[in-house]
Parts: structure tokens; sequence; C-alpha cells
């Protein structure tokens, strides 16, 4: 050779075996070109190294094209003077592998440039005879890139497995067996045990064995590839369950990947969520949530019971729906306006609904607001209260009624006792006086006034319960029969008296005397609001209350002038009268107030101008048969006595 391969016409080349034995090979001119040429246009970097002392013979042009090197900087020199090899061992590795193997394949290496940038590179060594010199001759292929895809994908995976490691959520990686294959520390400590010991058990033995049953994170799922979510209760070995949500997808054929979240606390709110909810759903007060403009976003069933509108009539409606205008709604803007201000306002509204009718609400309107201290949304706690405050109203009648009863009955019982002298020293000045005279007549007239009194005295007496009853089990149809008669005397010929009974009402226990004053009582005040004539209804039936309580039930119903409702709530009261002065004393209805109190009973009144009236009167029903009433005689003799009365 004259310094570069392939510039010779002729030449002889041996190869050197593994074990050292030659094996002569001639190369005539052409075949030398034919080397030269591949050696040439190599798409690897190739050169050829004296292996005596290791100076370079020759490079082909892809080396030229790599490393930046000129032919003439290289031929003559090692590649340890120009500094080739980032690796200065290199050169003892090849040796040895030639002297071992009689060459080497695919030695990994570094390569740097004439710039000094490093490649890598994979480098394999053939010894060959050049005019019967041994020399090397190395291919170095140029794997940087591979090198650097292979460095991204193990620092991906390694970013990937840090990312696994020290996420909070569980990962899990089983076969289609439902083996462990791969674990992050967060799934093991929701499991309850070391990584060491999870890996290649199967995951469905620390499952709860009540889901053993279900769609398991197991084959099923991996058939499909689909992902689903999965929810999953795992028994730790303190005997202790976690709720899991299993997000689960096919990771490749045969491996199912899970991401595993405990959710025990957020199914636990959930739980006292529902709760929460149904309680207010079951709620006998009214609840009411709106944002903070006062767009309504929740209510609960008795909102729409009690206003008769409907959840879409209600929901997404500003407030005003409820509030109307004028001075309910500048109310209801002082309560948010309260509220505001101070976090809450208690106090009673009325509210309007559908119908144009008026809801009477005790209100409890709280602000709910987040962090930052901003109202988020206000609600209303409502109390429909409009019964209890008629009950209030009755409670303080009664007792108003029951302090009057208490004050007549105590005058009436002191007006008795002088009513009592009167009436005796009038009997005695009577035997004193001439028969016709006028000191006769004065007398007379004091006597009857006497007696009027006492029938007053009586009246009061009975409406302070100061008088004694004597109660019996009464048919109240015959006691209204046998005193109609008497009835139409009293209310005249130009009423109309109509009675109508059931057959079939049961009895009462009741003063019979107060009875037929009750029904008197009531029958007169019927007869003062007819002047121009009408007609009067008693009736008679069966009640019962919504406490399932029997009652008997009197109606006494006129067609005179009627009341309004001032006035109707006011007659029960003694002394009260719509009358002229000196027409009526006030304490007819009074008395049957009392009367039917004493008996266990309730009296009200239903009465509008110009449509009448009717009184209502209930008396609690009993199931025993009437008492026997003693008859006066028959045989028209008045039987008199021996006996003596003491006053």
């Amino acid at each position: 050779m004259q310094g570069r391969w392939g510039h010779t016409e002729s030449m002889k080349m041996e190869r050197l075996g593994p074990e050292g034995a030659t094996r002569a090979t001639h190369v005539d001119a052409s075949a030398d070109g034919a080397y030269a040429a591949a050696f040439q246009n190599a798409g690897v970097m190739m050169l050829i190294v004296r292996a005596g002392d290791g100076t370079i013979v020759d490079v082909n042009r892809e080396f030229v094209a790599e490393t930046g090197y000129a032919r003439d900087e290289v031929i003559g020199r090692t590649s340890r003077e120009i500094g080739l090899f980032a690796d200065p061992p290199l050169g003892d590795q090849i040796a040895r592998g030639m002297k071992e193997r009689g060459c080497v394949r695919e030695m990994e290496a570094r390569v740097v440039n004439r710039a000094g940038e490093t490649v890598y590179a994979l480098l394999s060594s053939d010894m060959i005879m050049v005019d019967g010199a041994p020399h090397l001759i190395t291919t170095v292929f140029n794997t940087t890139k591979r090198h650097d895809a292979e460095e991204a994908l193990r620092a991906s995976e390694q970013r990937y497995r840090s990312l696994v490691e020290q996420t909070a959520d569980g990962v899990l990686l089983v076969d289609s067996q439902a083996r462990i294959l791969d674990i992050n520390p967060a799934m093991a400590e929701l499991i309850g045990r070391p990584i060491a010991e999870l890996l290649g058990t199967l995951w469905t033995s620390y499952l709860d064995p009540a889901q053993l049953g279900e769609l398991a994170f197991v084959r099923p799922e991996l058939q499909s590839g689909e992902s689903r979510v999965l929810e999953r209760r795992i028994v730790r070995p303190d005997g202790s369950t976690v709720e899991l949500e299993i997000h689960a997808r096919q990771f490749s054929p045969g491996r199912m990947l899970g991401i595993a979240r405990d959710v025990g606390a957020r199914k636990a709110a959930e739980r006292e969520r529902a709760r929460l909810i149904e309680a207010i759903e079951q709620l006998a007060e009214s609840i009411i949530i709106t944002d903070p403009t006062g767009t309504i976003v929740y209510v609960n069933p008795t909102v729409m019971r009690e206003t008769g509108l409907t959840h879409d009539e209600l929901v997404g409606q500003n407030h005003r729906i409820l509030t109307g205008s004028g001075e309910l709604a500048d109310l209801y803007a002082a309560v948010f306006q309260n509220v505001n201000s101070t976090g809450s306002w208690a106090g009673e509204v009325q509210t309007q609904i559908k119908k144009g009718s008026v809801l009477r609400w005790a209100a409890q309107v709280s602000a709910l607001r987040d962090t930052s201290g901003n109202v988020v949304n206000y609600v209303a706690i409502l109390r429909d209260v409009a019964h209890e405050r008629e009950l209030e109203d009755q409670l303080r009648q009664a007792q108003k009624m029951e302090a009057v009863g208490r004050l007549a009955g105590g005058v009436a019982h002191d007006f008795n006792n002088l009513l009592t002298a009167i009436n005796g020293f009038t009997e005695l000045a009577a035997t004193e006086a001439e028969p016709g005279s006028d000191i006769a007549e004065y007398l007379e007239e004091i006597r009857r006034s006497a007696e009027r009194a006492t029938a007053l005295t009586r009246q009061l007496l009975t409406f302070g319960r100061r008088a004694v009853l004597q109660p019996l089990v009464l048919d109240l149809n015959q006691v209204v029969a046998e005193i109609a008669p008497m009835l139409r005397r009293i209310i005249g010929d130009d009423i109309r008296l109509e009675v109508t009974t059931d057959p079939m009402l049961r009895r009462t226990r009741a003063d019979r005397g107060q009875l037929e004053q009750v029904i008197v009582n009531l029958a007169a005040n019927g007869r003062d609001a007819m002047p121009d004539g009408g007609s009067l209804t008693i009736s008679t039936q069966n009640a019962v209350d919504a406490e399932a309580r029997g009652w008997i039930r009197m109606r006494i119903t006129d067609t005179g002038s009627g009341m309004d409702a001032a006035i109707s709530e006011h007659i029960f009261e003694p002394f009260f009268t719509t009358k002229s002065p000196g027409s009526g004393t006030g304490l007819g209805l009074a008395t049957v107030f009392g009367i039917v109190r004493q008996s266990g009973g309730n009296v009200t009144v239903e009465s509008s101008p110009g449509q009448g009236s009717s009184f209502c009167v209930d008396l609690p029903a009993c199931e025993f048969e009437p008492d026997a009433v003693s008859a006066p005689a028959a045989d028209g003799i008045q039987h008199v006595g021996r006996e003596t009365v003491l006053v």
C-alpha cells in the first residue's frame, strides 16, 4: 500500500481467525478496487488501524462526514492522539476482545468529533492482514438518536414512575387473573399491607366478601377494553373497611390499570346530605332558599302545599311572587336589609299566595356566606301560625269570659242574698197592707220586680258556673221535640219553625233544664233578628272531630239580618248587646256559652250581614241509654207533706 488502502494496484490480505490461524486471501487488482469502493462508500464510519501501534492508516468518507476530521488530519495518528474516543480505556477493551474472540461486536463507545461534540456509537472490529501486517478494520455505527430516544424514554418512565409513586391516589396494575403486577405506595396504604406482600397476590382476596358476586375489577373489564368507574370496598387487616372509587381501563392486552380513591368520607357526607334533605323534605315548616338576588332556588314540599303553587311556579322566580307589592314588599325589603347587617332576622310575616289569600308565617331568615364573607344564599324557615294565633285569640276570649263569669257569679250570689231579704220583707209588709190599697199594689210591684231580678240572678249564676247541675243521659231529639210547641209560641206566628233530626243521633250527658234554656235563648235570639218574619231551623246530627272524638251537633239557623265579623267576635260576652237600651240584658247568649262550656261542649256562630245566622252547639256524645225522667203525678191530687223548711 502507498499510504491509503485501495490505492495500490494489488495487495494481499489475510484475515486472522479466533484462534490465531491464518487464511491467505489473494485479491487481484480488480477485486482490490471493488473493496476500496465498498470501504469508501459504506454508510457507516469505517477506519483501518495498524495492530501494532494503533496508527490509523485509512478512514472512509462517512468517517470524515461524521467526525469533521479531514483524512490527512487522522492518517498516521492514533485515536488517542486525536482524542477520538471519550473513553480512553476503549483501546484496551478492543485489544482484549480481539485476543479473546478474534473480533469485537457492538461495543458501546462515545465518539468525540472535531468540534468537541460527543456522539454515541456501537463499535465492531475485525483483524485483517494487509501486506503481511496485522490491521484492525473498525466499523463505528452512530447510535446517538437511538440513545437519546432511549434516554428520553427512561427519563419519561422515571418521571411517570415518580408521579405514580408520589400521587395520593392508589394505582394498581393486575393481569387477567387479578394478580397484582404493580402497585404504588398509596394503594398499598389503602389496602393496609406493604408493597412486597401485595405483589403477585390476588386483588380480589382483599375485597369485602359481600362484593365478590358483583362485577369485579378483573376479566370482564379486560375483555371490553372500556373505561369504567367501579365502587369497591376492601377489608384491611384490622377488620376496618375502606370504600374505593376505581377508574379502571385496559392498560395493555391482558392487563388492567386501576386508579383508586378513598371515597368513604364523601360517601358518608352524601349519606348525611341525603338524610338532611329527607328531613327538610318532610319538615312541617316551610323552607325557602334564594340566591343573593332573591331568586328562589329551593322550596320543600310544605311550601307548595301551603301556598298552592307548584315547584315550577316557585323555583327560578323572584321571592316577590310571594310578597307582591306595597307594604308587604317593603317589609320583605327591610327583612333582607336586616339579615345582611346582622346575619339573621326573626318575626312574623304575611305571604300572598296565588289565590290572593294571605298566609301568616313565623319566620326565621338567615344569610349563608362563603369564606370571603359574601352572601351566597338566604334561607327562610317559615311556620304557619294562623291557627296558633286563632287559638291564642280564643284563649284570651275564654280567659276574659272566665274572669267575667267569676265576677258575675260572685255578684249574683251576693245579690241573691239581698233579693231573699227583699222578698221576705215584701211578703211581711204585704200582710200588713190593706188589700186593694195603693200600698198593697206598690208591694206587689216590688215582689214582681224581685222575681224578675231573681230570674236574672239565676242567669248570672249559670253563666258564672255556680248553678248546681243535674246531668242526665239525654236524647237531644226528644228534648227538641218536647220543647218545640213552646218555641212556636215564643217566636210568634210570623216565623216558621222547622225541625230536622237525625234518627241515628247518639246520646249526650247534660242538664235537661239548662239544655232547654240554651234552645230557648237561641230561638229567642233568632226571633229578635227577624222582626219582619222568616224561618227558624233546628237540626241535629252526629259529628266527629279531627281527633276522632264523637259529638252530637245541634244547629239553630235563622234568616234574619245577620252580623258582621266584628259583632260575631263579641256576642258571647256578658252584657254585650246590639239591641236598643232597655230591650235586653245582654246575658242571653253569654248564658248559652256558659251552659254549653260547663257541659263540656262548644258553641260557635257563622253569620254575615243580610244572610242570617247559624249557631252550632257541639256536645260530647255517650253510648248510654237515656235516664228515666219522673213524670208529674197523673191523679191531679196535691200531695202535702209535714216537712219544715229552715231558711
